[in-house]
């Protein structure tokens, strides 16, 4: 599993989470930066991150959220990022 860090996650906000749009003009350094698999990773989290912050998740989903994030991202200012845009 590679690990998300704080240039990945600026990347995704750079293109405001639209793959597509990275996959057309992203440059070489960003593509060796963040892999499609991280960049649908950061979709999922931002995804239940949102549903989090509505309250719409159990207890149980949440603490799964908690350590997928710690398992992922490389430090907690990337988490920080995603949980501020959910």
């Amino acid at each position: 599993m590679t690990v998300i860090t704080t240039q990945a996650v600026a990347i995704y906000l750079k293109y405001q989470g639209d793959l597509d749009g990275f996959t057309r003009i992203g440059t070489k350094t960003e593509k060796s930066v963040i892999s499609d698999d991280q960049w649908l990773k950061i979709e999922e989290i931002r995804t239940q991150t949102f549903l989090l912050k509505q309250g719409f998740l159990s207890q149980e989903a949440e603490q799964k959220l908690h350590q997928m994030a710690k398992s992922l991202f490389a430090d907690e200012n990337a988490f920080k990022e995603i949980y501020r845009i959910a």
